[in-house]
């Protein structure tokens, strides 16, 4: 990435982001009819997250120790929604087929702060808090399915300790 520095001890970083994420699991009840009072299935899903954003940082150098940042990036995502089980939960409950296995491209952005030390003249360690939007992610058709797509998640947000290594060129 790239550094510049403005307005006395104010400094601004600019780079390319790129992250994977491990499986984030969800799960629910299914209602027949839309009726609470017939939730006769359960299921789960996993949905892996991989993006490539541009990310921006702002930080205020007074010279000491560390600096304190705030950024965001904006990017793709690639959300691979997969594994959809679906399990009755009572023995006159017929089985359903399952969701298929998707991927779906969508907008991300991230939200952090957090404080930074340089450690070289190019070379820079953090910790922060990230809250992140992975985007829309959606399942494919059931067997059988003849129209719309699969469970669709408009949403997904995370929470997440940040730990950066940062180069400066």
């Amino acid at each position: 990435g790239i550094q510049k520095t403005f307005i006395s001890h104010w400094a601004g970083q600019l780079g390319l982001a790129a992250a994977t994420t491990g499986n984030a699991k969800l799960q629910g009840e299914i209602w027949d009819d839309a009726d609470p009072q017939f939730d006769n299935h359960s299921y789960q899903y996993k949905i892996r997250n991989s993006r490539i954003a541009i990310k921006g940082k702002l930080l205020f150098d007074r010279g000491y120790w560390l600096m304190p940042w705030v950024g965001a990036s904006l990017g793709v995502s690639f959300n691979r929604a997969y594994d959809f089980t679906n399990t009755p939960l009572i023995f006159e409950a017929l089985p359903s087929s399952n969701y298929t296995n998707h991927t779906k491209t969508a907008f991300t952005y991230t939200l952090g702060a957090g404080a930074q030390r340089s450690i070289s003249e190019h070379w820079q360690l953090g910790v922060g808090y990230e809250f992140a939007d992975w985007g829309k992610s959606e399942l494919g058709r059931a067997l059988g399915q003849t129209m719309n797509s699969g469970l669709v998640l408009n949403h997904l947000y995370t929470n997440s300790v940040l730990f950066s290594l940062t180069y400066i060129a």
